[in-house]
């Protein structure tokens, strides 16, 4: 059942019932309708929100007339649209006599059968105003309706299990799905999310090892001089080497690979359209960051522990990991 009566919020809403007239119709209406939404279930604008006639015959100095809160709906009256008024779609002579009933018999009934014709009229004017701007589209269960779009745009939907928000998607969908990826763009975002440093070197060369069934064997398989032949087990390639600091140790260990923070960096890379890209993550910890090793279990060899013997005066970079194209894919 809905409650007998809301408390009125502070911020954009009380002004809203205070000073109505100072408000524009349509961001009016969405407001109303985002506060309802967060009324509760049940409470939408089809349901909680009525609008009345108005029944001046004097000049509209605003779009809005009146608005106020009974129980639990909304009544607005409007000053530009409707049936009746100076600007109502029936002959003056319907305003004069509904408002000798309101004003004279303290008679509603006129008024309210009215109100009964404009009420889906006045809504659906509404309701054709948001339709042609996205970023008021909402559904009827109060989820953003532009936001599947920018997921749509970044390769993504609401439902997809990853380590970052689908919001975070949305906001940079524009950037990332371009065609070419520069690295001063991906690293402008990568330090705009995480808000560390961040500097990213494309094209570091690195030794790739050939798997046995990709290794040529005469007479067997890949054999063909020009197309597959290769000599030896290692072959030249190429990846991007991402730079993350530097850091202080709570930074450090949280974009380690099994960390929180890697995990999302994997899912952030996984955005951009490098699906066969392979990357070098080197974590710098700050050189008064550093503590000796101590055999206490907690200690993770290759991940921040270092044989040292006293205060360092320059950062360490020693920390790597890789993200392979298959660790990328499905975050």
């Amino acid at each position: 059942m809905p409650t007998p009566a809301w408390r009125h919020p502070a911020g954009l809403i009380r002004r809203l019932l205070e000073q109505p007239q100072r408000h524009d119709f349509f961001q009016a209406v969405h407001l109303i309708g985002r506060w309802l939404a967060a009324q509760g279930a049940g409470h939408t604008l089809d349901s909680a929100l009525r609008f009345r006639n108005s029944i001046s015959l004097a000049f509209p100095r605003n779009q809005i007339e009146t608005l106020t809160v009974e129980g639990d709906r909304v009544y607005m009256t409007p000053a530009f649209i409707g049936f009746l008024g100076v600007k109502g779609v029936l002959p003056y002579c319907y305003t004069e006599a509904v408002a000798a009933q309101v004003h004279g018999d303290r008679n509603e009934a006129g008024r309210a059968f009215v109100d009964c014709f404009s009420q889906r009229s006045v809504l659906l004017f509404y309701r054709a105003w948001e339709k042609c701007r996205v970023e008021y589209r909402h559904s009827a269960d109060g989820r953003d309706g532009f936001m599947a779009l920018q997921l749509a745009i970044a390769g993504r939907t609401q439902n997809t299990d990853a380590a970052i928000a689908p919001q975070v998607a949305a906001h940079y969908a524009a950037l990332i799905r371009q065609r070419t990826v520069p690295a001063a763009l991906m690293a402008a975002i990568l330090n705009d999310h995480f808000r560390v440093p961040v500097r990213v070197e494309p094209f570091t060369g690195y030794w790739e090892t050939l798997r046995p069934k990709e290794q040529s064997r005469l007479g067997i398989s890949n054999c063909t001089l020009g197309v597959d032949c290769m000599l030896g087990t290692t072959y030249r390639a190429l990846r991007v080497r991402l730079w993350l600091g530097p850091l202080d140790r709570r930074d450090f260990d949280h974009f380690l690979k099994a960390a929180p923070g890697g995990r999302a960096l994997r899912a952030m890379l996984a955005l951009f359209n490098v699906p066969a890209q392979c990357f070098e993550v080197r974590l710098i910890l700050r050189a008064d960051q550093m503590r000796p090793i101590f055999l206490d279990g907690t200690a993770k060899l290759g991940q921040g522990t270092f044989l040292v013997a006293g205060p360092q005066c320059a950062d360490n970079a020693d920390t790597r990991y890789l993200i392979e194209p298959g660790d990328s894919i499905g975050l």
